[in-house]
């Protein structure tokens, strides 16, 4: 049991280091320690000292830390309309974690460089999204012609190598290529 609840917490703003909130806000996306520890040229175990810091002054357990850290401000979760006016919550997973398959959301909303466009034999675009760490590592975006991918505007989505994007979709691995994917692409924000 916490003392406060979230949003209470949340308002407090505890003066936690940049280094917690970088560590704890990459934890709430689903990094794991050795992961973040890569990204941020730091070891496993400083990034658990970091995460029990964190987790300590906001009084919170991993399983809280999701509803504070959108509480907070540090990402937000999004909500787009959906094909047949359904609504979803897109989680916000990084292109370093999806690329390893470290994500327990199906809907997600993942953000990154475009790095390649191309289409398929059966028409879908395969656009490439490369990690805003720098680390290489990628995930696909795919749009297939019966769902295409739109902005909210609702005008077709062009992608520009060289753009960075929000994708929101549905995360899996291809099982013809062998990597992890957003398919089909439901949504881009620029």
């Amino acid at each position: 049991m916490y003392r406060y609840p979230v949003s209470q917490l949340a308002r407090r703003s505890p003066r936690l280091s940049a280094r917690e909130i970088d560590v704890l806000r990459r934890t709430a996306e689903g990094a794991s320690a050795r992961l973040i520890g890569r990204e941020l040229g730091i070891s496993a175990k400083t990034v658990e000292t970091y995460r029990t810091r964190g987790y300590q002054k906001l009084g919170l357990r991993r399983l809280s830390l999701v509803r504070y850290a959108v509480q907070a401000g540090w990402f937000a979760l999004v909500v787009l309309a959906a094909p047949l006016q359904a609504q979803r919550t897109y989680w916000p997973v990084s292109v370093d974690s999806l690329a390893i398959g470290h994500t327990n959301r199906t809907h997600v909303a993942v953000r990154g460089v475009v790095a390649y466009v191309g289409h398929e034999d059966d028409q879908d675009m395969h656009v490439r999204l490369v990690s805003l760490s720098g680390s290489g590592k990628y995930v696909i975006a795919e749009c297939a012609p019966t769902l295409p991918c739109r902005l909210p505007s609702g005008v077709p989505w062009v992608p520009l190598v060289g753009d960075t994007v929000t994708v929101y979709g549905i995360s899996r691995r291809d099982p013809e290529h062998g990597w992890w994917e957003c398919h089909p692409v439901e949504g881009v924000l620029p």
